[in-house]
Order: structure tokens, then sequence, then C-alpha cells
């Protein structure tokens, strides 16, 4: 690989936990040249990495096109078997969002449930013309938006499982309601929806946090989308403590996948924060912040969860 093709890092502990290289594995030199370890599709040699760790190497490296074609190839092409083109740019940033998820550390397990989650729920948007009508206005108004929503839908169904909720059901509808948990932004004016939150005066503060009630509106209204997707979008901004909104509903009046919803919400704000400002962290980086700054505010059943994640490195 040349020094000058774009990489992208893969944790060493991330790779020590596959049986083989989805793509092909670098390890940086002290001159900076990059030498291959594994090739895609050879068993990785877990002694020689444990070699490696114990000499201090960190980080492994993939090329940026490797990296995406792998994820590609396991999310499925837009194109491939009938799929909707009105959602080619929701896979394409589906694509860009595990790509994302890869460099934080998520764990292969992790990784692989939330990408079977993520086939679902595209499904669910192909199979109903409304929905699918409604999300395609939403990703063209605001794509980074799209984005965000991918990445939180991610992580609430990676912590739903972390829970060890049992129905499928379940945990494809928290993956749909945080993908859809901000639709109700489509109702805001462009002044609004454009300008940073904490510069809005309070009448227009008050209009930007009705988009979590105009969305409920806009889902209930479709027969097709279970009751449990429209309470998540209606909830969301809710906290445990009351501090939230729109209603300042306490913990117990919160439905309880938009408990999970929230704080990955949160996780993925921070997350966007550290990227403007340059800062680099891991999955469990990220949700050690959260729950530093602000634990007490989300329900105690979903921290624990996260607390015992964090301690047993399944993310």
């Amino acid at each position: 690989m040349s020094n000058n093709r774009s990489v992208k890092s893969i944790s060493i502990e991330t790779a020590m936990s596959w049986d083989t290289a989805p793509f092909n594995l670098y390890i940086q030199l002290p001159d900076s040249r990059f030498l291959a370890l594994f090739r895609t599709g050879n068993p990785i040699d877990k002694p020689r990495l444990q070699k490696y760790a114990a000499k201090g190497v960190t980080t492994l490296w993939s090329s940026e096109q490797e990296l995406s074609d792998a994820i590609s190839a396991e999310l499925g092409s837009a194109s491939s078997g009938g799929a909707d083109p009105r959602l080619e740019m929701l896979t394409k940033l589906s694509v860009a969002v595990f790509d994302q998820l890869t460099r934080l550390g998520i764990s292969e397990e992790s990784f692989n449930h939330a990408k079977a989650v993520g086939k679902v729920v595209r499904n669910v948007l192909e199979k109903d013309p409304k929905l699918s009508d409604a999300f395609l206005k939403f990703q063209t108004m605001q794509p980074d938006q799209v984005r965000h929503s991918l990445m939180v839908s991610a992580l609430a169904t990676i912590l739903a499982n972390g829970m060890e909720w049992i129905k499928p059901s379940t945990i494809e509808n928290i993956g749909l309601g945080a993908l859809l948990h901000d639709i109700g932004k489509l109702t805001l004016p462009a002044e609004i929806l454009n300008t940073d939150p904490g510069m809005l005066s309070p009448t227009d503060r008050k209009i930007l946090e009705g988009h979590c009630e105009a969305g409920r509106s806009i889902l209930s209204g479709l027969k097709t989308v279970p009751e449990e997707v429209y309470m998540i979008v209606a909830h969301h901004h809710e906290r445990a403590d009351g501090s939230g909104y729109p209603q300042g509903l306490k913990d117990i009046y919160i439905h309880p996948l938009a408990r999970v919803v929230a704080i990955a919400n949160e996780i993925v704000d921070r997350y966007e924060r550290d990227q403007k400002a340059g800062r680099q962290a891991s999955i469990k980086a990220l949700v050690e912040a959260t729950l530093a700054a602000s634990a007490s505010r989300f329900n105690r059943d979903v921290v624990k969860a996260l607390q015992k994640m964090l301690a047993t490195e399944k993310f």
C-alpha cells in the first residue's frame, strides 16, 4: 500500500475478535511504510497480533477503498435485488456510517447485529410508499441529518441487544424509530432548521421542540408504522429527570424504547461535536464521557446496560 493512499485505522483489539480478515490489514513501520499482515479472507493469526500488542502496537490499517468496498459488499448495492432507487442515498450513507463505527472500534458482533437490523429497517421503508416518500423528502432536505439518524439507529440497536431484549421486532422498531426520530423537522421553517439551536430565540426554540410531536403526527397517520415507532419519535428528547422536551416527562412516563434512543442520540451528538472540534475518540470513550456528564438524565436500566457493556467490552 503506497504511503499517499488514504488509509483508515482499525484497533488491534477489533482485529483480534475476527477469525478471518474482512479486508487487507497492514501495520505501519517506523519509516512510515505499510507492511501487509493479512490479506482479505486469510485467517487472523492471533498469537502474532498479541506479540505486536505486547510491543505497544494498538492500531492496524486498511486502505479507505478496501474498507468501503468490504462494507458495501456486506450491505448490498442499492441497485441490486430490486431495491427502491428512492433510498439509494440511504444505502450510500449507511456505508459511510458503518465505516465510522468501524473506526470507533465497534466490535464485530455489534457491527454485524446493527448491520442486520439496518437491512430490516430499509426493507420496511421500501415496502411503504408513503413512508419512503416522507423519508426521501427528509434526506433531500438534510442529508447530514440522515447520517446522524443512521448512526443513532445503529447505536440504539446495539444497546438494545446489550439489554438482552429477546424479541427481534422490538429491536427492529428501535432501529426504525431511531432512524426516523427527527423526521418531524420536515415541518420546520428553513431559518430555524439552519440555525444553531443555541442561537434561537425562546419562541423559535419552542417551534424547534415541536418537531417531536410533528414527527409523531406524520408517522401515526401511516397504518404500517407500529405505535412503538412513533412513540420513540415523540419522546426521544424527554429525559428521566424531567429536563427534556416537549412535555418534560419524568422517567416512568417516557416510552421504554424512547429511553434507549434518547441516550444513543446523546452519544452521537457528542461524537459529532468531537468531530467538528477535530477530536478523535473511541466508542468506549464516547459512552464513558456521556455517562460521566449526564447519567442522571437517563433511565437507570439503560445506564446500567451501558455500564455492563463497557465492563464486558461488549461494544
